[in-house]
């Protein structure tokens, strides 16, 4: 018993604290890598998710499409703007 106090005295948990942090970072790096790589595994969670789902388009006008569309190019530009960000966040790493 007194081998493992003098052990632990010898022990530095705040240096262990700060190796723990690191690990738990780099693994989180990692993990988004992951998803990011597993493309068709989320875009069948998606597709389950939207199966009982019905969606009913009427058209009111042509400014309801105009807008739409502008709603969709906007859409499209953050979408492509954040896989920029979440690459280059994962080169970082």
């Amino acid at each position: 018993m007194g081998d493992d106090q003098e052990l632990l005295k010898l022990l530095d948990f705040y240096k262990m604290k700060q190796l723990l942090g690191l690990v738990q970072k780099r693994l989180d790096g990692l993990n988004l890598i992951d998803a990011i790589n597993n493309r068709t595994e989320n875009t069948n969670l998606l597709n389950e998710a939207l199966e009982d789902i019905w969606f009913s388009f009427v058209k009111v006008g042509e400014a309801e499409m105009i807008l739409a569309d502008a709603a969709k190019i906007k859409c499209k530009k953050q979408e492509k703007l954040w896989s920029e960000i979440l690459i280059l966040k994962t080169r970082n790493l």
